[in-house]
């Protein structure tokens, strides 16, 4: 895996009444796979995240607003099955 180097964004991650906004350190790699991100522990903890991969759903508390509400991020399995299907064809 060739490193093309890094980036830090503001990210927010939301489902549209629920916001989390933190800054994250973007390592850029030049490499064929059916993810589009990958977030390390040290996010994830700062996010205060638990990820469900067997159900393609990532719940956080929400620090906007006086906080304490729950973004729960979830994923469309017909698409993310297609995507993933598809980078096993260009391989």
């Amino acid at each position: 895996m060739k490193v093309r180097g890094h980036v830090e964004f503001r990210t927010i991650f939301s489902n549209g009444m629920a916001t989390n906004t933190i800054m994250l350190r973007y390592i850029l790699v030049d490499v064929l796979s059916s993810y589009n991100l990958l977030l390390r522990r040290p996010s994830v903890n700062k996010l205060r995240t638990v990820v469900s991969t067997q159900h393609l759903k990532m719940k956080l508390v929400s620090l906007e607003r006086g906080g304490g509400g729950i973004v729960t991020l979830k994923v469309d399995k017909k698409m993310a099955k297609k995507y993933y299907d598809n980078s096993l064809k260009t391989r």
